[in-house]
């Protein structure tokens, strides 16, 4: 089977995983044991762009995970190493950007503990799932639905100084795309800066870490095919490296003006 890259358009691509089908790892999750038994599994079948080391699953279909969902486990916030490093990326940010009395835009912010750290700004976030209502708890102007071209221009609210998109851009089918859109939010007059972070999948690769892929995962990046990703988007890569021992890729970045 030939795949094609969604990147680059490049038709030389390899088959990096054979196809499997799984069921979803952390949506969709069954209340019984006797539902759990027949669970649907979803094809999971991974290449790698020879050109730009871009991986991905190439029969991953959208309509099959809900972000919406009652049925899910995604909040990372019980793990003292992840609250850490969370607390830790925020002065990486406080100590690059000057945020205070700034808006800053979280597109899925879970449950509000990461943008909830710069209380001097306005707040605001998109998040379908579930969570978000924490984050709204939390004083956070949550919108309950998915960031896209169909409801870019529904609420108004000052452009962002900062987005910040943290595990999110793995989820994305058309990655390329979807930072085009963040274009919208680029200030005319300022910067305006994006923020990244996504699993490192390098060790994935290396180390034949089979669990890493998995369904709801259709996008898995290294340095190189980020870097690849922001620049062919258009934006300028201030900082790109790997954090918390190597296992996530943080990336800042400006935003390209109009």
């Amino acid at each position: 089977m030939k795949a094609t890259c969604p990147i680059c358009n490049n038709n030389n691509c390899v088959e990096l995983l054979p196809l499997v089908k799984q069921p979803l790892s952390r949506y969709g999750l069954s209340i019984t044991k006797d539902a759990s038994s027949k669970v649907h599994k979803y094809p999971i079948h991974i290449f790698i762009c020879k050109f730009c080391e871009f991986i991905f699953n190439n029969d991953f279909d959208p309509n099959n995970v809900d972000y919406r969902s009652n049925e899910v486990q995604e909040s990372s916030i019980f793990s003292e190493g992840i609250k850490q490093y969370m607390d830790d990326s925020v002065l990486f940010l406080k100590s690059m950007l000057d945020l205070s009395g700034e808006s800053i835009l979280e597109i899925g912010c879970g449950e509000g503990y990461f943008i909830n750290s710069f209380r001097d700004s306005e707040l605001i976030a998109y998040e379908p799932s579930p969570e978000g209502y924490m984050a709204e708890d939390l004083g956070v102007r949550v919108f309950h639905e998915y960031l896209s071209l169909d409801n870019i221009d529904k609420y108004t609210y000052k452009k962002p100084h900062l987005i910040a998109m943290r595990q999110v851009l793995e989820h994305i089918q058309d990655p390329l795309s979807f930072l085009k859109i963040l274009k919208n939010f680029a200030k005319e007059s300022s910067s305006s800066y994006l923020y990244i972070e996504v699993p490192n999948s390098y060790l994935s690769v290396n180390d034949s870490r089979f669990y890493d892929f998995y369904y709801e995962h259709v996008n898995y990046f290294t340095i190189a095919s980020i870097s690849n990703l922001m620049n062919k988007a258009g934006y300028r890569v201030i900082s790109c490296s790997e954090e918390y021992s190597g296992e996530i890729i943080r990336v800042l970045a400006e935003l390209p003006k109009k």
